[in-house]
């Protein structure tokens, strides 16, 4: 009667001590991973969650615990996991049309989906799933030179298509980085989320309003060559603009890719000028995307109200003065 008592006391240890062992996700943007994906031959594994899925956090209890998924994970795929909550987790949500939480979606070395799973799984299911798609073919070594880095990169101080945006920023003093890699929050979703300059949840957290900005290069000709951020080639110039007037404020992304697609979309759905504002919220490098640069708030208010509105585009009326 001992030895058994004295079995069932090791045996939360022994679950313990396995599931101490997780799959690594990627700690980057969809983008970048996809790039370790291509220059190291591997398939890349996309989770899709939100803070509320409760069956999202059981499979990273359980699932995500298992030491035959976290090794095979390991030697063939580069696991990401987006949250749709984020800014730009919900760009993703929509170009993936995500559902239902968790989502889980499977794509090769070159970017195709070759797995799409709208269910929480366990891990016999996922490795059979992952042994599956893990074949050659899916596997290819496609070389590309990162648009984005793999780890985070903040200053102390601080579907394709084509079109015109500006640059991320550089000095001479100074190192910046394109992207973060977590998750940021702001005081506004990106396009085609409902915002307003009231927007809170609970998930916000607050800004700080001395927030040292991050300078932009004022060159007012420089020019940039056309550059392949992952998502699509773009060719863009960059010029200083000044903070005068009122714009409409329609999106914050912490990716830059997502930045390029969305300034291309918005030009070639307006005639008015689309502006990007670089910026620190939570000590994490972010991009404004605001449309126009009107005298007035009157008329920047008609022109949201009227024009933007009309084509399923929502934001908030921004004086620029407030945006060195």
């Amino acid at each position: 009667m001992r030895s058994i008592i004295f079995v069932l006391f090791l045996f939360p240890l022994i679950l313990f001590a396995e599931s101490s062992k997780s799959v690594k996700f990627h700690q980057g943007s969809l983008t970048s991973a996809k790039e370790k994906a291509m220059n190291e031959g591997k398939l890349y594994f996309v989770d899709f969650v939100a803070n509320y899925c409760y069956m999202c956090k059981m499979m990273d209890e359980t699932t995500f615990r298992d030491e035959r998924v976290v090794d095979y994970m390991e030697k063939n795929y580069v696991p990401v996991k987006i949250n749709v909550d984020d800014f730009d987790g919900f760009v993703w949500k929509q170009k993936y049309q995500i559902k239902v939480l968790p989502t889980i979606m499977i794509f090769n070395s070159k970017g195709e989906i070759v797995a799409r799973h709208e269910e929480s799984l366990g891990g016999t299911r996922l490795l059979s799933i992952l042994e599956t798609h893990n074949r050659s073919y899916n596997k290819i070594v496609i070389p590309v030179t990162p648009s984005t880095p793999t780890s985070p990169v903040y200053e102390e101080s601080t579907t394709s298509s084509q079109g015109n945006t500006a640059t991320p920023p550089t000095n001479s003093n100074t190192t910046t980085s394109t992207t973060t890699n977590s998750p940021i929050y702001s005081e506004s979703p990106p396009t085609s989320i409902t915002s307003s300059e009231n927007h809170t949840t609970s998930n916000l957290p607050p800004t700080s309003s001395n927030a040292e900005e991050v300078i932009i290069p004022t060159n007012e000709n420089h020019t940039t060559p056309a550059v392949n951020a992952g998502e699509g080639l773009f060719e863009f110039s960059v010029k200083r603009h000044p903070s005068i007037g009122f714009g409409i404020q329609v999106g914050v992304f912490q990716d830059y890719a997502n930045v390029l697609q969305e300034v291309a979309k918005l030009e070639n759905l307006y005639t008015e000028s689309v502006l990007v504002h670089i910026t620190k919220l939570n000590n994490k490098l972010a991009y404004r995307v605001i449309i126009g640069n009107f005298n007035s708030k009157y008329i920047a208010e008609n022109y949201h109200n009227n024009i933007l509105k009309a084509k399923g585009t929502n934001g908030f009326i921004k004086d620029l003065a407030s945006l060195q």
